[in-house]
């Protein structure tokens, strides 16, 4: 395959995995209550919103009830902030945040690369350009597994969901996994380009010599035309 189409390869997985990461990253539906309870006091929750229908926290001595979804910093959440967000759910999210930017910074450039290769007839340095990019796309599917794996085990956890039984991750934890998919298969397709990117511009240095070398012997040598 030519370093184009490697790279188109690498550029379509880069923005399913960012539309995958985005809807993700904003939605609510990470962990859900199964919708055949008789009553969901926990409805559902994302990394930035939680919903309750006439939820009281156990340690609330006050017994508010809570109803409705809410930014998870939202003041009405502040007595329940250190139960809704223990230490392992606040590395989730500066992970989340870390791995938007990561596939940000990675289109951006891949963008660069598709003018080059694609509209402008500038070239060269497209390789590094690419193992940049593979290398940022490489970092956000293994930061998306760690989020993965951390909030899969971690969700369980009764100390924070009394029941968690009666939970389970939704379609938003599914699409977080194909995001870090697909961000692994575009490092894997980029890395590629870049090899043969790579390659080609050392054997374009290569026939540049021998072909100077050529000009100049045909300088030297001038033919003699018999008049």
């Amino acid at each position: 395959m030519s370093t184009k189409t490697v790279f188109m390869g690498g550029f379509v997985c880069s923005i399913i995995s960012i539309f995958m990461n985005i809807i993700a990253f904003a939605s609510p539906y990470w962990i859900e209550s199964w919708h055949r309870l008789s009553r969901r006091e926990f409805q559902k929750a994302g990394l930035w919103e939680f919903c309750f229908d006439g939820y009281i926290h156990p340690d609330d001595f006050h017994s508010k009830v809570y109803y409705g979804c809410k930014w998870v910093y939202d003041p009405d959440y502040f007595s329940l902030r250190d139960w809704l967000m223990p230490t392992w759910f606040i590395a989730c999210q500066w992970l989340s945040v870390a791995i938007l930017v990561c596939l940000l910074f990675a289109m951006v450039i891949e963008g660069v690369v598709y003018m080059r290769l694609f509209i402008t007839v500038l070239q060269g340095m497209e390789g590094m350009f690419m193992i940049l990019c593979s290398g940022s796309m490489f970092f956000a599917g293994l930061m998306e597994a760690l989020v993965i794996i951390i909030f899969g085990v971690m969700c369980g956890d009764r100390e924070w969901m009394n029941r968690p039984d009666w939970n389970f991750p939704s379609w938003s934890y599914a699409f977080a996994v194909l995001s870090g998919i697909f961000a692994l298969m575009a490092g894997a397709f980029l890395l590629s380009g870049a090899r043969r990117s790579i390659d080609n511009e050392m054997a374009l240095l290569k026939k540049r010599p021998t072909q100077m070398q050529q000009h100049h012997m045909g300088v030297a040598n001038p033919v003699k035309v018999q008049l």
